[in-house]
């Protein structure tokens, strides 16, 4: 009897043993060895998403579209901007696009650097390369594992829209205002493309304000200027953003967009 004791004693031993092993080779295999990477777990009668799902879709929510994660410094072609003096000023388009593509540069080698330098706002008619020059910023920073948020600011909006229905399996509105609040680097491209209600100008207000005020840098790109920025985006927000950025030009002749679009269907 003490020897079937003994025997059923070392085989639960071994199935302990055996548990741990499969436990460590799940851990080397698999992203997540609660699922085994299938994103459900199951009770034996019951199906769920499991957990590692929902995080992955926060980080794939504030990740940047597979177009712009292949904008770089490099592919910011300066080539396309005519040397033609810009109508009113005493700059090239080509210059002026130079210009801002070494502040954009300065930036990221700063920050890169261990500085705190203070973000900008890139503003200049729709098509001219403001996205891809952010988007090259951002990667940039992303590349050297600097936790960048990128937001398309109309997007942006219907995300936290959406996350007043009972029904939105997303983040809630505290967990998306908090994510912007806190990325070491935020951008957000295209302000001004949405509707300027008063909820738009109280939402945008709160993040830029709360981001400067603790220095966490802002980079912005609009196609309002000044006096649209006023009526727009509102006079706290526009205030703030001319006191906290620093201001950068962007002008093309015609929009790079369609430019792209025309030579890829010769």
């Amino acid at each position: 009897m003490e020897s079937i004791h003994s025997d059923m004693k070392t085989f639960s031993q071994m199935l302990d043993e055996l548990g741990e092993e499969i436990a460590a080779t799940d851990a080397d295999i698999y992203d997540c060895p609660i699922c085994r990477d299938t994103g459900w777990v199951s009770d034996g009668a019951n199906a769920y998403p499991c957990s590692c799902r929902k995080k992955q879709q926060e980080q794939n929510r504030f990740a940047l579209p597979p177009k712009l994660a292949k904008t770089n410094f490099s592919n910011f072609l300066l080539d396309k901007y005519s040397r033609e003096i810009i109508p009113n000023r005493e700059i090239s388009y080509r210059n002026l696009a130079e210009k801002a593509l070494i502040s954009a540069k300065d930036f990221a080698s700063a920050y890169l650097s261990g500085g705190n330098p203070p973000g900008f706002i890139l503003i200049g008619p729709t098509g001219c390369g403001k996205t891809h020059l952010v988007a090259a910023t951002a990667n940039s920073l992303l590349a050297s594992g600097v936790d960048v948020l990128f937001l398309v600011v109309p997007e942006f909006l219907d995300q936290l829209r959406d996350s007043y229905r009972r029904e939105s399996q997303g983040m809630s509105e505290g967990e998306l205002i908090k994510r912007a609040y806190t990325a070491q680097v935020l951008v957000l491209d295209d302000l001004g493309a949405h509707n300027f209600t008063e909820w738009v100008q109280n939402k945008l207000f709160t993040i830029i304000n709360y981001r400067l005020n603790h220095e966490l840098p802002c980079l912005i790109t609009t196609n309002l200027d000044l006096d649209e920025m006023y009526s727009c985006i509102g006079r706290r927000t526009t205030s703030r953003l001319m006191e906290g950025c620093r201001k950068l030009f962007l002008a093309s002749k015609g929009d790079f967009r369609m430019q792209v679009d025309l030579e890829a269907s010769r």
